[in-house]
């Protein structure tokens, strides 16, 4: 079998995103169509780097914070409004991913000039969605998600002014989407406390199909599910592939241009044909390349071939990928999942 594409989440847990490019060149070469810069420095604890900065806004207070612990340390915070302050009102310009996209960007061109990266070759950004980030703001996210909109509209349009639109890759990260949608449907898979967030499916993909939009056509666009995995283990253990299905199926329908990937989970102990079995009502338009986050360090390439053995029976042609993205793991890891995703992609 010839060799399968490979998809890098998003980030990578590495000092850099010069290490991350240098790394990804060396061990994965031509496999990956797109490359991240890692969400290196403080963007590591996804949106919980959003909550960090939202605490030097007026107007606000902060009704919850969570410590998180371990080789990356963080506090996170949720917000309402100060009496009598309206959301509404707050300006959420700059998010800093435009920024942070357009360093990393003069060092992916220097190293693909280089010869590092194949022509072909595109900086990917991933990003979180505005529901995403909103979530932050549990009993006011209809306040605070036009205003979310139109700053994500901001970062894209100062991406593009730097970077050539044919030299970019947008994706949008769907966490909190896939796992609310789960929870709607099996409510007992929640194992956190979480009022007022159980929205219906249609609501949250009618935000992102209006980011979508905003993304031109010549930039290359995917979809990013998943159930999130702060301590390397999916937040909610998910039935089966079926919520994955019509979350897709659902944004196909609504977003109007091309969806160049959809990236699927699956955990580590999900080998049973069960799992997969909905892939087999999953149809793809052409040109939308489907990855399975099918690879993880814990059992190797043995482990990856079990779990591909019962895709198989369903669904033909997919790309590899890991369950989610590579920065809550311990840096010594990095590269040994990095050779792990390019012996995968030869199975």
């Amino acid at each position: 079998m010839g060799k399968r594409p490979v998809l890098l989440i998003g980030s990578v847990a590495l000092p850099t995103a010069t290490d991350v490019f240098k790394e990804v060149s060396e061990h994965l070469g031509t496999l990956a169509p797109s490359v991240p810069d890692g969400e290196t420095g403080d963007r590591n604890i996804y949106v919980g780097w959003q909550s960090q900065r939202w605490s030097k806004l007026d107007g606000l207070r902060v009704v919850r914070e969570l410590e998180i612990e371990g080789h990356i340390s963080a506090t996170l915070r949720w917000y309402e409004p100060q009496d009598g302050f309206d959301l509404r009102q707050i300006d959420f310009r700059p998010l800093g991913y435009a920024a942070a996209a357009i360093n990393s960007y003069a060092e992916f061109k220097r190293l693909k000039d280089a010869g590092g990266f194949a022509p072909n070759t595109r900086f990917q950004v991933s990003l979180p969605t505005a529901i995403e980030v909103a979530i932050f703001f549990p009993k006011h996210m209809n306040e605070v998600l036009p205003g979310l909109e139109a700053a994500y509209g901001d970062e894209l349009s100062k991406m593009l002014a730097v970077i050539p639109a044919d030299q970019l890759a947008i994706q949008w990260d769907l966490a909190s989407q896939t796992q609310i949608e789960e929870i709607r449907r099996y409510p007992g898979k929640d194992r956190w406390k979480r009022e007022g967030m159980v929205w219906p499916m249609e609501w949250a993909n009618d935000s992102l199909a209006r980011l979508a939009s905003k993304v031109p056509p010549e930039v290359k666009m995917g979809l990013h599910l998943c159930y999130g995995n702060p301590d390397d283990e999916p937040l909610i253990a998910p039935v089966d592939t079926s919520t994955l299905v019509d979350i897709s199926r659902d944004l196909l329908s609504r977003i109007k241009r091309r969806i160049d990937w959809i990236h699927m989970p699956v955990p580590k102990n999900r080998d049973d044909a069960a799992y997969f079995a909905p892939l087999n009502d999953l149809k793809l338009p052409d040109g939308t390349q489907l990855y399975l986050g099918l690879v993880h360090l814990a059992d190797g390439v043995e482990g990856a071939t079990r779990r591909m053995r019962a895709a198989d029976k369903y669904v033909h042609g997919y790309g590899v990928a890991s369950e989610c993205g590579l920065g809550r793991k311990h840096p010594t890891a990095i590269i040994p999942i990095l050779d792990l995703h390019r012996q995968v992609a030869t199975l």
